[in-house]
């Protein structure tokens, strides 16, 4: 450990540098700032250690609540984003595939939707001429709506088609 000289909110401060700084939310600054003249302080309404000091770019005191396994296991979490999804694995083949845990099912777009209609318009307007005493009209095909894709059997393997799945919900994480 040793001592720095550091300018912040325009005061001159002798630091104990430790080798990591401690993080918290400044309020002035409005982000996560380094701490400076950190101390161990113990805060008995909430029953935890913790930490004061000085924010590195404004000067104003900042605090942090938790111990430091904490307080690093919480900037280590920060610093990564999570995406959750289903594994699967097929126990007759040993296939493994993946799906999102929040999957919605396919649905259709909006031109597909739009066809849709016109061709059921086109359809009621067959079967119009075709009362009213149009005959051929009844020779007219009827146009056929567009469907929407099909989702897949989650409990089927998609290669063979057994029922013999295993599942387990996977979390991957990355840095942001």
């Amino acid at each position: 450990m040793w001592v720095t000289s550091v300018i912040a909110g325009g005061e001159l401060f002798d630091t104990p540098y430790k080798g990591e700084l401690v993080k918290s939310f400044c309020v002035k600054c409005d982000k996560q700032q380094e701490m400076l003249n950190v101390k161990d302080k113990y805060y008995p309404k909430v029953g935890k250690p913790g930490f004061e000091g000085i924010c590195l770019i404004c000067g104003r005191k900042l605090y942090r609540v938790g111990s430091e396994k904490e307080i690093k296991k919480d900037d280590i979490e920060s610093q990564y984003s999570k995406i959750e999804e289903i594994k699967n694995t097929c126990m007759a083949c040993k296939n493994v595939w993946f799906y999102g845990v929040n999957e919605k099912p396919k649905e259709l777009s909006i031109s597909d939707k739009l066809h849709n209609l016109s061709v059921s318009y086109e359809n009621t307007a067959k079967t119009g001429l075709a009362i009213t005493g149009f005959l051929p009209a009844f020779l007219l095909p009827d146009k056929e709506k567009r469907k929407a894709p099909e989702n897949p059997d989650r409990s089927r393997c998609p290669k063979c088609g057994s029922k013999a799945i295993k599942t387990k919900k996977v979390v991957h994480k990355f840095k942001k």
